[in-house]
């Protein structure tokens, strides 16, 4: 793409360097001789003009055919919170774009195009309204149920998982432990994650809400760092994986109201227990997901699960952002299970 724009402005810029040439050798035109046009500065105009049309033609053809080339891949939705398509379009060699729900889902595209979901929301839809879309050419990876995605995404049903040992320990109503942290059901980008010190605080933040249904109170996890992976799973298989975790200065924070001091990136160990752990959460599941978590005594708490493509593009390098792109590329390119 910044090939394809240098070599636009490259075309531009000749071309009218071209047009201005025109321009001053017929003003010229008239006040100057036969003989005066033979000599060799005179000439050399008419070879510099040449070569400008020229290189401006090519560089013009060129930089349309590159355009036309390159992927073009839906995003949906847009919101106020992050957009990703400039980081990913000076990265990768793609054309990112938005469309609306409405579009996608009435009408559609004139060929094939892969869709990426930016919203925890969005994600469910895809996986209820997967072959309606995919008959509008879109191409994308989603679960067999809307309620599969859901049952990471929400943060309640997530708590009720059959794998707690590696969750944080949820409270009922009557036996907290301050500091808290209180999580609603539906939240996004930690909008609904409060880190709670008395009750008064609670009974404010959950006035006319039902816990275990609306939302949760879990035990604080106390540990200074905080670790993100984008995933990309295939049939509940892990076929992309990109890690970093953040450092803060307290052992309770709660992004982004508190921020980090220092990023560092890393691999997970394929072959670790935990990784293995990461599968089990993933049984059925197929599509783009990112998970919060802490190791906490050596022991992995998960805090939460996105299932889209997740701010974490921010801290991965280009070589893991790009094979990203081409890993999802690849398996929404296949036939999607369609409920």
């Amino acid at each position: 793409m910044i090939l394809c724009v240098f070599l636009f402005l490259f075309s531009l810029t000749c071309l009218l360097f071209a047009s201005f040439q025109i321009t001053r050798l017929l003003m010229e035109n008239t006040a100057i001789s036969i003989s005066e046009r033979e000599t060799a500065g005179f000439a050399t105009s008419k070879s510099f003009l040449g070569l400008s049309f020229f290189f401006g033609a090519v560089s013009g053809i060129l930089s349309v055919s590159i355009y036309k080339r390159s992927t073009m891949i839906v995003m949906h939705p847009l919101n106020n919170t992050w957009d990703p398509t400039k980081l990913m379009e000076r990265e990768t060699p793609h054309r990112y774009v938005y469309r609306s729900r409405r579009r996608l889902m009435k009408k559609k595209a004139l060929i094939p195009r892969a869709l990426i979901s930016l919203s925890d929301e969005f994600a469910i839809h895809l996986s209820e309204n997967s072959r309606r879309i995919r008959e509008n050419k879109y191409l994308f990876m989603s679960c067999r149920t809307g309620a599969t995605v859901e049952m990471l995404s929400n943060k309640v049903k997530l708590s009720q998982h059959r794998l707690q040992e590696f969750l944080p320990r949820s409270y009922d109503s009557k036996n907290i432990s301050y500091p808290c942290v209180l999580k609603y059901g539906e939240s996004a980008y930690s909008s609904g994650v409060f880190r709670i010190e008395d009750k008064d605080e609670l009974d404010r933040k959950t006035l006319g809400k039902i816990i275990n249904e609306d939302y949760i109170i879990q035990e604080a996890i106390l540990d200074s760092r905080e670790y993100s992976t984008q995933f990309i799973v295939h049939e509940g298989k892990i076929v992309f994986h990109s890690s970093y975790y953040d450092e803060y200065d307290s052992n309770l924070f709660i992004w982004p109201h508190d921020k980090s001091v220092s990023t560092t990136r890393f691999r997970l160990d394929e072959d670790d227990e935990m990784f293995k752990v990461f599968e089990e959460f993933f049984v059925d599941y197929n599509g783009l997901i990112n998970c919060n978590y802490k190791v906490h005594n050596g022991h992995l708490k998960v805090l939460e699960f996105n299932p889209r493509l997740s701010g974490d593009i921010y801290a991965m390098s280009k070589t893991d952002l790009n094979e990203l792109v081409d890993v999802y590329l690849k398996y929404a390119s296949e036939p999607g299970e369609t409920p």
